[in-house]
């Protein structure tokens, strides 16, 4: 039995529109591998430099603001002034919202937040976390926020920073205080307090 000619075309048609979708779909393949490389490549361009505020990225900016807070976060009170603190971080009430704030000066905790660094700056033990430096106070019982130590160099800042580059070094300016970009005896990229 002869094939009819309406199955040849049929036949035809569909030959050709399968070749052509696979063309279709190669191009648009090497097409999409080609920007998936691209934007890797500028992805890698993006995140070849380590962003101040990479070790804290998990945590608030400073100035965030949230309805209710962790159930975990502690009251501490400082010159009459109510603050929470939870993971590091101080949280002060305005309105109806909580705002991640730099603790002020002075401001006491029992316990250092997980993950804090010791710093040996001018023969004088300071830690530090999430842009806050501590001492210990009253033998050792209290933790007490202070002024950063001029010259104290740090690995990360909490996001919330401005900077500005002047004659070809970079500033960050966190709570007024502010820190230049340099290296630490081992290498690394570390921030600096220079006011």
């Amino acid at each position: 039995m002869k094939p009819s000619n309406n199955s040849i075309t049929s036949y035809l048609v569909t030959a050709v529109l399968v070749l052509l979708i696979s063309m279709f779909s190669s191009s648009s393949n090497a097409q999409d591998k080609k920007a998936h490389k691209k934007r890797a490549v500028k992805a890698n361009v993006v995140h070849s430099k380590k962003v101040a505020h990479h070790r804290y990225s998990h945590l608030p900016k400073r100035g965030a603001r949230f309805k209710v807070l962790h159930k975990d976060a502690k009251i501490v009170f400082h010159s009459g002034k109510k603050y929470h603190f939870h993971n590091g971080v101080y949280y002060h009430l305005r309105g109806s919202k909580y705002i991640a704030v730099a603790p002020p000066r002075g401001i006491k905790i029992k316990y250092l937040p997980a993950g804090y660094k010791r710093i040996r700056h001018n023969d004088s033990m300071v830690f530090y976390y999430y842009g806050s430096f501590y001492k210990n106070v009253n033998d050792n019982q209290e933790f007490e926020i202070i002024d950063p130590p001029v010259g104290i160099q740090v690995e990360d800042l909490p996001e919330g920073y401005e900077t500005t580059i002047i004659d070809g070094v970079e500033y960050y300016t966190l709570d007024e205080v502010k820190y230049k970009t340099t290296q630490s005896t081992t290498g690394q990229d570390v921030y600096e307090v220079v006011q």
